[in-house]
């Protein structure tokens, strides 16, 4: 299709006029009969750790300084993932019907949500009206939710509000949960180690049929000395009576075997005591002695275990992080979208500006044609 030269005279006269003004009015056409008016509600949130410390000032306001430790910034950035997450936008949907509401102002073609988008475009439509900002020096996170009126824009933030809050207060659980499990386990394990190897100790006494070998050795030291005082005796009356009676005397005969009946009953004693066969006294109590360590440590890892398990019970109920609001989201009381004198200024520069860099490329193919 040809253009005829008074055309292109007549579209080079009025460029100006359509390609500036004609949309500058458009624009502003839109801005004032066309979009819906947009309500914004503000709040700021933080999460804190409760800890148990005295009171920095007296009374409740003090008391509660006093139970609120610093803020955590990875905890600002985690709640702010949370609040643009898929997650909590499907159960906000599903409580206030955000499809409805996002779809309701039927003019507004270019800023309203299609009744029939799929959830994608949902997710991304309630991240535009909704801004997040992180305050890096302070930790606290900014909210700012926008919508079609007032009360919903009340409504939607007081509702994320809420399901933070109950996020947090899960996420405090699973973890409380978690540590408790964990030292749970420990304790469980430190228990059946400590039964088992005492079950040990009792069976070692049972087969043995003794119950502390110590004392075993103690007692069977003490027939050995009564053993040796009467062997001594013996062999004292023996030659006492050798140098009276004759070799053959029926009492130097008694006294012989009397002595030799000692000596093997010594002997045998003995061997009994420092033999390393098993069933020995000196192998039962080499045997018991080490199980009775190992219950001893068994016993000492149960204890520490009993006390890790309690402050780690202690520590759970003393540390829990909780989002505070600073300020309830207040009800908006004007638009703040659209401004029709200020958004028709902003795409007056916008269309200048890239009328500006067509009339350049224009002309610089202009000139590389000549």
């Amino acid at each position: 299709m040809k253009f005829s030269e008074s055309a292109v005279q007549q579209i080079v006269r009025w460029r100006t006029v359509l390609f500036v003004i004609l949309p500058t009015l458009c624009a502003l056409g839109y801005f004032l009969f066309l979009a819906a008016p947009t309500y914004q509600s503000e709040t700021r949130l933080i999460v804190r750790e409760s800890k148990e410390t005295a009171p920095a000032f007296p009374g409740l306001g003090g008391g509660l300084l006093g139970g609120i430790g610093s803020a955590s910034l990875e905890d600002a950035y985690i709640l702010a993932e949370y609040l643009h997450s898929s997650e909590l936008i499907d159960a906000i949907d599903a409580a206030l019907d955000l499809r409805s509401h996002f779809s309701a102002p039927r003019t507004d073609f270019a800023r309203r949500l299609p009744p029939d988008a799929p959830s994608e475009d949902l997710h991304r439509f309630f991240r535009r009206m909704t801004r997040l900002t992180v305050l890096t020096d302070s930790g606290i996170v900014s909210l700012q939710v926008r919508a079609f009126s007032p009360e919903f824009a009340q409504k939607l933030a007081n509702e994320m509000i809420a399901r933070s809050e109950i996020a947090i207060n899960d996420l405090n659980t699973r973890l409380t949960e978690a540590t408790l499990q964990t030292a749970e386990r420990e304790l469980l394990r430190a228990r059946d180690q400590l039964a088992q190897i005492r079950r040990r100790l009792f069976d070692f006494q049972v087969a043995n049929r003794i119950v502390d070998p110590g004392s075993e050795i103690q007692l069977q030291l003490s027939n050995l000395a009564a053993i040796d005082a009467q062997l001594l005796e013996r062999e004292a009356r023996l030659a006492v009576r050798s140098q009276i009676l004759r070799e053959d005397a029926f009492e130097l005969q008694v006294l012989r075997r009397e002595i030799a009946a000692l000596r093997e009953q010594r002997s045998s004693e003995t061997g009994r005591m420092v033999s390393a066969a098993p069933g020995s006294a000196a192998t039962a109590a080499h045997e018991f002695e080490a199980l009775k360590l190992d219950a001893e440590l068994a016993l000492q890892q149960y204890s520490a275990a009993l006390t890790s398990t309690e402050t780690r019970k202690l520590d759970a109920s003393r540390q829990q992080k909780f989002l505070l609001a600073i300020g309830a989201p207040p009800l908006p009381e004007e638009p703040a979208f659209p401004r029709p004198l200020r958004a028709t200024a902003t795409a007056f520069l916008i269309i200048i500006l890239f009328y500006g860099i067509g009339r350049l490329v224009i002309a610089t193919i202009q000139d590389h044609t000549i």
